[in-house]
């Protein structure tokens, strides 16, 4: 053998002892917890340990232990640095992690020679990357104020939708459910494939995925009825689409989360939340009924509550944006450019299918709004409860960031068309005003050969005014006295020409009456002196 051969088996030998060497002196660290889960935001915890330590080296030497977080932001170490410890034997220790926001992260330890206190780090002996850490939100009370007063408003208004329904157009619908079956098929089929597309399409951790699949596969939520009655579109089939999707979705969600979940969640089992979806029904049955009995037996009753339910609305929808916002501020340190995108475009899509499924068949525009608003919304609440008996804390929280910034931006679309309609109402109500107050003033621009004509068009617009309290006196006179200055001489001349017209006239009447007359005489005569004959009277006897 080549002493070039030996010297590589020698090599190979070598390395390999240092390697084994190497894991044989590896530190080993014990922790007091195995994990830290679900430290609350913004409290602190602190963790014990002890290293053993296998290096032989010079009494002088000393070793170091450092610990940081992979994620500041999420976890932070407070007292981490430069932990002094035996470079060999066994040592103890201490650090303190606080929690800073939302979500999962680990912790690094790190283990270093040094020649003196002061020295700067010789090399890494140990790298130990596993130890897990997870953080939830505190508990607030704005969150259970925002649900509570949210609940109590859709209770009142949902009232208010039952005494504003009309029995016989719910019979119309239920003889002929085309409106229903369109707003079914798209909400119930449509979504949870359009949900499902986004979710395989879009490049984001499974957890999120799910959360818009099972936010596509929910029923439509009680905020459809408020923006059907802003956007003056069929309360009636808004209720009525909501109740009957809603007892539809307790077929349709686990036949769509059996299909499409395994994409994104391998063998779990998901639990569908039964008492959800029916405590959601029970929210539209009940109010709803109430409503009704109101109508029946308080009818004056029903017609205040008919009066104040667009107000209602609106500050509702208030109440909602503003709320939601403050309660889910955490949602947008979570979020980025492509959640928010998947999260607005499922809702928008429904709108849009919603309205062109409705259109081609050829339902009537307000039953088209409605179809559109019950398709593009969803019932997030029920999303969030599924998403919460699946994951724990805090991974329920973050699956959740879609359902929450898909509610908070569902409605934005329809927020602007309802602006765009009060500014359009607005200016056509300003544009009216405008042009009965400027009616006389182009009465004033017409022709002066009108005469007698343009007199009483004048007359009349100027009671008109008076009746309308657009003008005052003083103005409506002025106004008069230029009118008969400014057209003195055409009236002038135009009324002697209608005075000859006029006497003309007369003097052609005064000679037709007067034969007229005689013929009258001459037939009276004719029948005193003839007994064998009978003549009928004339028509023209009979007009004078």
């Amino acid at each position: 053998m080549s002493s070039a051969k030996v010297s590589a088996v020698i090599s190979i030998i070598c390395l390999l002892s240092s390697v084994a060497t190497a894991q044989d002196d590896a530190p080993e660290i014990l922790f007091s917890a195995s994990s830290i889960s679900q430290l609350v935001v913004p409290n602190t915890i602190n963790i014990a340990f002890n290293v053993t330590m296998y290096d032989t080296r010079p009494s002088t030497d000393l070793c170091a232990l450092t610990v940081s977080s992979k994620d500041n932001s999420v976890a932070e170490v407070i007292d981490g640095d430069d932990v002094f410890i035996s470079c060999s034997g066994v040592s103890e220790g201490n650090f303190t992690v606080i929690g800073r926001f939302l979500g999962k992260t680990t912790l690094t330890f790190k283990t270093y020679v040094l020649h003196d206190a002061s020295a700067t780090k010789e090399n890494t002996v140990n790298a130990f990357e596993e130890y897990a850490v997870s953080v939830i939100r505190k508990p607030r009370t704005i969150d259970s104020a925002f649900t509570i007063i949210v609940t109590v408003v859709i209770i009142v208004n949902t009232i208010g939708f039952g005494a504003s329904i009309d029995l016989g157009v719910v019979k119309e619908i239920l003889k002929k459910p085309i409106a229903p079956l369109i707003g079914a098929i798209s909400q119930l089929v449509l979504m949870p494939l359009i949900a499902f597309g986004l979710a395989y399409a879009i490049p984001f951790d499974n957890s999120l995925k799910l959360g818009l699949l099972i936010l596509g596969c929910s029923p439509g939520g009680g905020a459809s009825n408020v923006w059907t009655v802003l956007l003056d579109g069929d309360l009636t089939l808004s209720i009525t689409m909501t109740l009957l999707n809603t007892i539809l979705t307790l077929g349709t969600m686990p036949l769509w989360l059996t299909i499409f979940a395994p994409f994104f969640m391998g063998d779990a089992n998901l639990a569908i939340p039964y008492s959800k979806i029916m405590l959601s029904l029970s929210y539209v049955i009940a109010p709803v009924a109430i409503g009704l009995v109101i109508q029946i037996f308080r009818p004056a009753w029903a017609k205040f509550l008919m009066k104040i339910l667009k107000p209602v609305c609106a500050i509702l929808v208030l109440i909602l944006i503003t709320t939601g916002f403050y309660s889910n501020w955490y949602i947008f340190y979570l979020a980025n450019f492509t959640l928010v995108a998947a999260s607005s475009a499922l809702p928008w899509c429904g709108f849009f299918i919603g309205g062109i499924v409705a259109t081609v068949a050829r339902q009537p525009w307000p039953r088209v709004k409605t179809l559109a608003i019950e398709t593009g919304f969803q019932n997030a609440g029920i999303a969030l409860v599924l998403l919460k008996s699946t994951f724990g804390q805090p991974d329920a929280d973050m699956a959740g960031v879609i359902p929450i910034i898909a509610t908070i931006l569902t409605p934005l679309p329809l927020l602007v068309m309802f602006v765009v309609r009060l500014i359009i109402g607005r200016c056509r109500r300003d544009k009216e005003g405008a042009d009965v107050t400027k009616a006389p003033e182009k009465a004033e621009k017409r022709d002066p050969k009108l005469g007698p004509l343009r007199s009483l068009l004048n007359k009349c617009l100027s009671k008109k005014n008076e009746a309308d309290g657009s003008d005052d006196i003083e103005s409506r006179r002025s106004r008069k006295e230029a009118e008969a200055t400014q057209s003195a001489n055409g009236d002038a001349a135009t009324a002697n020409g209608d005075l000859e017209m006029t006497a003309k006239d007369d003097t052609n009447k005064s000679k037709n009456t007067k034969t007229a007359d005689k013929d009258c005489d001459e037939g009276a005569a004719k029948r005193k002196g003839s007994s064998s004959k009978t003549y009928a009277p004339l028509a023209e006897c009979d007009s004078f």
